[in-house]
């Protein structure tokens, strides 16, 4: 899931 959150543009996926 790391890998897929890197990937996204928004911040807020890394944050959660």
């Amino acid at each position: 899931m790391n890998a897929s959150s890197r990937m996204d543009p928004t911040p807020g996926t890394q944050l959660r």
